[in-house]
């Protein structure tokens, strides 16, 4: 069985942990957190370590890392942490849940797929992708790498979408739709025509937002 450790110690470090260890899929040994945000040293019965150690303590040859990064910053907070870790020459590990329904095997390394989401035949799943449960991405769609994709979202067949995207729950993209990278879709929005890079889709009545992205991320996500 593969050894883990989960870099992160967020709500989605935790649900993964129980995921991975319910579906006796890997042995997860430990998290790690950037030591500015350790705040204990244990979580779920683990020890919690400084990333900084992870290499002294993980060796790469050993163990792969679990990233639970999410949404945050366009998904470029996940992007940085998985190259971060491919240098100190770690795998990265991926996920799909065995309660999940996929029939493609062109997943590259590094996403997370949750339990109840239905990838269809020739579907390509680019790197480090984060899909939530419930989903459904259909026949030929083509998913670019640190995609963000939250529950109940669904893809009809054809789609394209760019690098470091945002796909609210219970969005909907209609068939062959192209979207280009940094896109914003917020939860309950259709989307039915191509994107340019940077565009934002809000609910209502799906209009395209006055601001890019980026600014609607920090809006809608601000704590």
């Amino acid at each position: 069985m593969e050894q883990i450790i989960i870099y992160g110690t967020n709500m989605q470090a935790q649900a993964l942990y129980k995921m991975i260890t319910q579906e006796q899929q890997a042995k997860v040994c430990a998290f790690v957190v950037d030591s500015n945000y350790k705040k204990f040293d244990e979580m779920l019965g683990l020890p919690v370590y400084e990333a900084e150690k992870m290499r002294e303590l993980f060796p790469p040859e050993q163990y792969q890392v679990c990233l639970s990064f999410g949404y945050k910053n366009m998904v470029r907070n996940r992007e940085e942490k998985f190259w971060q870790c491919k240098k100190q020459g770690y795998t990265i590990y991926t996920f799909i849940s065995k309660n999940a329904y996929v029939y493609t095997s062109d997943i590259e390394e590094g996403c997370n797929i949750y339990p109840g989401t239905t990838i269809m035949p020739f579907v390509k799943i680019g790197k480090g992708c984060f899909i939530e449960a419930g989903c459904t991405i259909a026949h030929h769609t083509k998913i670019g790498s640190f995609n963000f994709i939250a529950p109940g979202a669904h893809f009809c067949g054809d789609v394209k979408s760019g690098r470091n995207c945002f796909f609210g729950g219970a969005c909907e993209v209609v068939n062959s739709c192209e979207l280009a990278d940094f896109c914003f879709i917020a939860a309950g929005t259709k989307v039915s025509r191509d994107l340019s890079a940077e565009t934002a889709i809000l609910p209502a009545a799906s209009v395209v937002a006055n601001e890019d992205a980026f600014s609607m991320m920090e809006k809608m996500f601000r704590k």
